[in-house]
């Protein structure tokens, strides 16, 4: 009993800052001392319209001494707002004045409630079968054109237990904003119109944030780069609750108590802002995936969208005297200009709601007309603004958390793939150059200076034929092949002169040279595949590499390695990994290898590169099985150096085209795993 008494004391009050008398009825009224100031909040009583001139003729007056009488009155009237307009500037003001109501959701609000409804069937049918849908990301919508899955994601939650409490955890936030909103929007209806607007402005918005920070500012400015922004899906109603975060500035003092006593005594409640708590509720969307570009969107909508019903809602106050920021129905302002106090301490607009004088009407109305909409804008933007800076670093803050780094352990690597003698057999294919410029030095270079001269004992594997060798460590199972046909090739022989004193070079270079001399990039690329393949021990992907495509450093390295292990643990049948350019960074499966040296000379309409690429994305017919299993990186991992020194005539580059931190050529969706991305995101 006693924890009874505890529990049924305890209430949750929603506090409504305003001003001037309410009349709503269940209302506690909380009137601070001193003089108060009110917001147009409008009572259940229409306001008072200004009745035209003609209506005044049962006094006898002539119409020059009835313009007359109602100048004095203007003037009179004046008087009493000047000096307050001159201290406060309009919009300063002393103590404001606060209603609370208990809060209940039950029953649900109308929207609120249609929401579960259409959430619950549209789940159901695509739980079993009957509809087809997923979360929605910009590369689906842009390249697939899956506009139908767009609009009914938000409605879309899973069946499972974390799936139905975050859905029924975004549903109680939609029913506090629909609380707390519709009342100052002007109704359910007006209300509901501005959520439609939301959901298509949203969807709409972030098609074009995805493909303006991918494919459109990734070629020319890396910086602005983020595959995330195409990449990121999203179920639910979390983003367009962030712009509903937003729009409640508007009514930006608004808070929530908690009264935890019978007494109402100051020391027995708590007192949160509504924008702080709906916040908080919001940021629990983040502890199941990242979902920054959705929020990004939803925020950036709703600030519009708040400055926009600011800026509407305005034009409710014509110089006609008739306050059309009213909702006449409900009697609910919509939206929160601050108005001064005349002599006697009460509000300008309730004073001429009373009273019966015209006289009157017209003062507030000559008031009311100096206001100039900017100021009123700039209000509204202030607020927004505030609740964006208050957003936005909890948001990238726990972006950081999801975008930290997890290099997958070499131990780990070694053990996934033990099925081959080698892990990579890496043939960088060379050819004289104009020039001779040391490129394969400084290619070659750049593997050795990520590998160990000693091998790692903890990270070591078991050697693949079950022998007496002993344990494999990772970087016992790498090896570059460097293969040339060309009997006179000054850059080869320099740098295999520079490595030939060099233990890491002997370590893991190997000299492979043919007295071939033809000047044919597709022969010289399918002498490479078959000698790779052709090799006495197996190896797990033959990487193929031009001269002039070093790697990105360390941390480029460590990007491969990671790409490997994901290809090969969440997509076992994909037939390679793409992470260059053109003709290099292919790391190919060796029935693949095989496959291309053959498909080099079958299709010789093409450039060999591009019948290589063409194969990994599955659309030759050889090459079905491979269909969108092609594995790429999110930018390019190796620097292409040899830009202006191409060794086919009919190709250049500029100096910083396809370069480190490149978005990859093929991070279009339509070459990637659709079931893999999906999962992933």
């Amino acid at each position: 009993m006693p924890l009874f008494k505890v529990f049924s004391s305890v209430r949750l009050v929603e506090e409504i800052s305003r001003t001037g008398h309410d009349r709503n009825q269940g209302h506690i009224e909380d009137h601070d001392d001193g003089a108060t100031l009110p917001t147009f909040q409008a009572n259940r009583q229409a306001p008072a319209r200004i009745a035209p001139s003609a209506t005044f003729g049962k006094s006898g007056k002539s119409r020059s001494a009835r313009r007359q009488s109602q100048i004095s009155s203007v003037r009179q009237h004046r008087k009493s707002i000047l000096p307050f307009m001159r201290r406060s500037g309009y919009y300063t003001y002393a103590k404001k004045g606060k209603s609370q109501k208990l809060l209940s959701l039950w029953p649900l609000p109308v929207l609120t409630r249609y929401t579960i409804l259409l959430s619950a069937i549209i789940s159901a049918l695509n739980a079993l079968q009957l509809i087809h849908l997923s979360c929605s990301s910009p590369k689906f919508v842009l390249f697939r054109h899956e506009i139908v899955n767009l609009l009914l994601s938000p409605f879309l939650f899973s069946f499972s237990m974390h799936g139905v409490a975050l859905f029924a955890w975004n549903v109680l936030i939609l029913g506090l904003f629909e609380e707390s909103l519709t009342r100052p929007l002007g109704g359910t209806r007006c209300f509901l119109h501005i959520v439609l607007a939301i959901l298509f402005a949203v969807c709409s918005i972030r098609q074009g944030i995805g493909y303006l920070f991918s494919r459109s500012t990734g070629w020319a400015v890396p910086t602005l780069f983020f595959s995330d922004s195409i990449h990121e899906c999203n179920q639910g109603l979390a983003p367009f609750l962030f712009s509903l975060l937003v729009i409640q500035s508007i009514s930006i003092d608004d808070k929530y108590v908690l009264i935890y006593d019978s007494r109402d005594d100051e020391g027995n409640r708590l007192t949160i802002s509504k924008v702080m708590l709906q916040l908080c509720m919001l940021l629990v969307n983040y502890t199941v995936k990242n979902i920054l570009w959705w929020s990004l969107t939803g925020l950036l909508t709703g600030y519009v969208a708040a400055i926009v019903i600011q800026a509407t809602m305005s034009t409710g106050l014509g110089h006609d005297g008739v306050n059309r920021a009213f909702d006449d129905e409900s009697g609910n302002s919509l939206y929160s200009i601050r108005l001064p106090l005349d002599d006697d301490g009460e509000a300008v607009n309730e004073k001429s709601t009373r009273s019966s004088t015209p006289g009157a009407a017209m003062a507030a109305a000559a008031y009311l007309g100096r206001i100039p909409l900017w100021r009123i804008l700039w209000s509204s933007v202030q607020r927004g603004t505030l609740v964006l800076m208050i957003t936005l670093p909890l948001l990238f803050l726990c972006n950081a958390y999801y975008q930290q780094e997890h290099f997958v352990d070499e131990l780990t690597l070694n053990n996934t793939i033990s099925d081959a003698d080698y892990l990579f057999s890496m043939v960088v294919m060379t050819a004289p150059r104009r020039g001779d410029p040391a490129y394969l030095t400084k290619t070659l270079q750049s593997y050795l200076d990520q590998w160990p001269l000693l091998p790692d004992t903890h990270a070591s594997a078991v050697a693949p034929d079950n022998t007496n060798a002993g344990p494999l460590s990772l970087y016992d199972r790498l090896k570059i092949i460097v293969y040339t046909h060309f009997s006179e090739h000054v850059e080869y022989d320099r740098a295999r002169a520079h490595f030939r004193d060099d233990a890491k070079a002997q370590r893991y270079l190997t000299w492979v040279q043919h007295d071939d001399n033809d000047w044919n990039h597709r022969r010289h690329m399918a002498g490479a595949l078959k000698h790779a393949v052709s090799q006495e021990k197996t190896s797990a992907y033959i990487a193929l590499l031009e001269d002039d495509f070093p790697i990105c450093g360390r941390h480029a390295w460590r990007e491969i390695e990671n790409i490997i292990y994901l290809a090969n643990t969440r997509v076992p049948n994909h037939c390679g990994v793409f992470v260059g350019t053109g003709g290099s960074g292919l790391f190919l499966k060796p029935d693949i290898a095989r496959l291309a040296s053959d498909l080099l000379f079958k299709y010789d309409d093409m450039p060999p590169d591009i019948v290589i690429q063409q194969c990994l994305l599955g659309k030759l017919p050889e090459c079905a099985s491979c269909q969108q299993q092609l594995v790429i990186s999110k930018t390019l991992l190796m620097h292409h150096i040899g830009y202006n020194t191409s060794t086919s005539d009919d190709r250049s580059y500029k100096k910083n085209e396809f370069q480190c931190n490149w978005r990859h050529p093929f991070v279009s969706p339509i070459h990637q795993n659709k079931k893999k991305k999906r999962k992933a995101a």
